[in-house]
């Protein structure tokens, strides 16, 4: 067992990393974190109960990771912390999550993502070249959203949950969104289709559809 200066400690054994103890991650600059010359031989991540924060750049490049458990406790996801992981197909992010940063999903292999309603904004490149990715669902706790979509050139579905449009923040370059509002189907509450269809951005939309958008 292995451990850093903020009472937390990480352990590998037979490809699982665990991560364990009270307080936040440090943050590591890129290649830098302790586990990283044996990043190639984890599959599985488990972040226990009592850490508050995913570091920055903690889990990059982790290209064999498949699966990721995150506690209850966790607030906070670090910028690049999943970078490059195209092997995780999936992950579980709790309702306690109130942060996610920039680049935290960059080239993920994430089919679906589900942003929960603990989160208020939705940064830059934050799902960026996710490739595989073909819905997301955003909650309507969202009040902005940045350019973080850009790359994923597979995304079909976005769902959102929110019967007032979100705001596009500014730096959502009009590529990435004509992109999107060319190639996804935006599935908006029963009840709201007319709003998003007049409101600039999101009246771009070529597909427009009212659904029963569940709570989760």
């Amino acid at each position: 067992m292995n451990e850093n200066t903020n009472t937390i400690t990480w352990e590998l054994k037979e490809s699982t990393l665990t991560i364990k103890g009270n307080g936040a991650m440090q943050d590591y600059s890129p290649l830098n974190a302790p586990w990283y010359p044996q990043r190639m031989s984890i599959i599985a991540i488990i972040i226990e109960d009592g850490i508050e924060s995913i570091g920055n750049n903690a889990f990059s490049m982790c290209s064999d990771l498949t699966s990721i458990t995150i506690s209850n406790s966790v607030t906070n996801i670090g910028k690049n912390a999943f970078e490059c992981c195209d092997k995780l197909t999936s992950i579980n992010i709790p309702n306690s999550v109130i942060s996610i940063k920039t680049s935290a999903f960059f080239a993920c292999g994430l089919t679906s993502v589900v942003i929960p309603n603990s989160v208020i904004s939705i940064k830059r490149d934050t799902f960026a070249c996710c490739k595989s990715l073909i819905s997301i669902t955003i909650s309507d706790s969202i009040t902005s959203i940045e350019d973080a979509f850009w790359g994923c050139e597979n995304l079909k579905h976005i769902y959102l949950q929110c019967t007032t449009p979100i705001s596009i923040n500014k730096y959502f370059t009009e590529k990435s969104f004509s992109t999107l509002a060319n190639s996804c189907i935006l599935h908006v509450p029963v009840g709201s289709k007319d709003k998003y269809e007049q409101t600039e951005r999101w009246k771009e939309f070529n597909n427009i559809q009212e659904d029963i958008i569940t709570n989760y």
